[in-house]
């Protein structure tokens, strides 16, 4: 079979609603469609996803962006670009750092467990106000003990930069310093230090994308398939508060184009200067955290497909090859940013709904099955 054909197994084995694929290597990009977008509409190269957290990368090269003006420095106190001072109280001598965020551990969490049904009335921490669409402003969630929406299960009970801990509030609170850094929102600030560079039209705000084409997200529900959102849903659902206060959507909002998500990892793979100099690209890929057998054991069982870190960069050892990304997961959709600069090589993956089963690696079926498609095209090993 050739890689289209072991594609559309790929989607056939997942059940798959739709998806995207862009294959590049040395300079080259090759992209497949197939499936629906939305109801009875073909997949193709101009629709957008909302690519969940492989948007993390985007705001942390945001934060990177700061760094080489001088505006930020990765291990400085954030009380100081947040305007007020922030301590986990389980540890009040311990600072947190930008470094900390980029690398989720921050002993900052996202509070109680949103996937559990019994937390579904909770309106405190960062899942209760993010889930309920609530108007909180982020020092009420972070250092105002007197608010409704405080909550202690925000902080860690281990101190800042000794564990990792995934976390969609970290990141967001990464968006709203760079809004109190430039005084423009954290959107407008990577569109004229990312998106314009790279000659692409991509928002974190899907209004600004009316005219375009957004695909239907899905979920599966014993096996029958159920709209989770579609351009309607993703416009009326968007929040878009104060300069300074839009910790929401940062971790995963981002509507791209895969093949414009793949030109972004491009510029990182071949490390070109466009975004970053090639002296912060390589910070950014730096190894700075790595799983620990106590983590593997315990909480880790959700995040199994992380082993360690760069700048809010998932590092992953395949076989006898390194691959840097992100991987993303909300409202029916997968995705995957994977890419190799020894080969110069990368993979985007997207789909918008399926069947999903969850590989050994840790990740998505769907994922690893294309990732294997993929990496039998570029390496001479098995996986």
């Amino acid at each position: 079979m050739n890689f289209f054909e072991k594609l559309q197994c790929v989607k056939e084995d997942n059940h798959l609603v739709g998806m995207s694929v862009v294959s590049y290597q040395n300079n080259e990009f090759k992209d497949y469609y197939l499936g629906e977008a939305y109801e009875n509409y073909t997949m193709h190269s101009d629709v957008y996803y909302r690519i969940a957290s492989i948007s993390k990368v985007v705001v942390a090269t945001g934060i990177l962006c700061l760094l080489e003006e001088g505006k930020v420095d990765l291990d400085e106190d954030i009380s100081k670009y947040l305007g007020f001072t922030l301590r986990n109280p389980n540890y009040p001598n311990d600072i947190i750092t930008l470094k900390m965020l980029m690398t989720q551990t921050s002993s900052i969490t996202d509070g109680f467990d949103d996937e559990e049904m019994t937390n579904d009335e909770r309106i405190d921490g960062y899942n209760g106000v993010n889930r309920k669409g609530i108007d909180c402003k982020l020092e009420d969630l972070l250092i105002n003990k007197d608010s409704k929406y405080y909550s202690d299960l925000t902080f860690a009970k281990y101190a800042p930069g000794t564990r990792f801990c995934y976390s969609n509030f970290g990141c967001g609170i990464l968006a709203c310093i760079i809004e109190r850094v430039t005084k423009i929102s954290y959107d407008e600030y990577l569109n004229q230090k990312i998106f314009s560079k790279l000659n692409i039209k991509a928002s974190f705000y899907p209004n600004k994308l009316a005219d375009e084409e957004i695909i239907s997200a899905y979920n599966f529900f014993g096996g029958k398939k159920e709209l989770c959102r579609n351009k309607e849903l993703f416009i009326s659902k968007m929040m878009q508060e104060e300069i300074g206060q839009n910790y929401r959507g940062p971790a995963g909002g981002l509507f791209i184009k895969p093949k414009d998500l793949a030109l972004f990892m491009k510029s990182l793979t071949e490390n070109d200067g466009v975004i970053l100099s090639k002296e912060t690209r390589n910070l950014m890929l730096n190894k700075i955290w790595s799983i620990t057998n106590e983590e593997r054991l315990t909480e880790f069982d959700y995040y199994g497909s992380y082993q360690a870190k760069g700048l809010q960069v998932a590092i992953w050892e395949r076989g006898n090859h390194v691959l840097y990304g992100h991987t993303g997961s909300a409202y029916g959709v997968r995705t995957i940013m994977a890419f190799d600069p020894v080969k110069k090589a990368g993979l985007i993956f997207m789909t918008n709904g399926g069947i999903y089963k969850t590989a050994h690696s840790g990740f998505a079926g769907c994922i690893e099955d294309t990732l294997k498609v993929w990496e039998n095209t570029i390496y001479d090993e098995e996986i």
